[in-house]
């Protein structure tokens, strides 16, 4: 008989729908559910550069050349 694997996250609320069906699909066939749960951390992440803020003083590149 086979065992499916079935590696899941608390993080999810999805988890219990997910898991009632495949373990009534697998019992269908035959076959079990080994559950493993996987512990998931969430780490902050910028998707774009951080902006830079001028001030009254300060010089700003003014190029208008094509080369950059």
């Amino acid at each position: 008989m086979a065992a499916i694997d079935y590696c899941l996250s608390l993080n999810s609320p999805w988890i219990f729908l997910g898991q009632a069906r495949l373990s009534a699909m697998a019992a269908k066939a035959g076959s079990t559910v080994r559950m493993h749960l996987v512990r998931i951390e969430f780490k902050p992440f910028a998707l774009d550069k951080p902006k830079i803020e001028y001030g009254e003083n300060d010089e700003k590149d003014d190029c208008n050349n094509s080369c950059c």
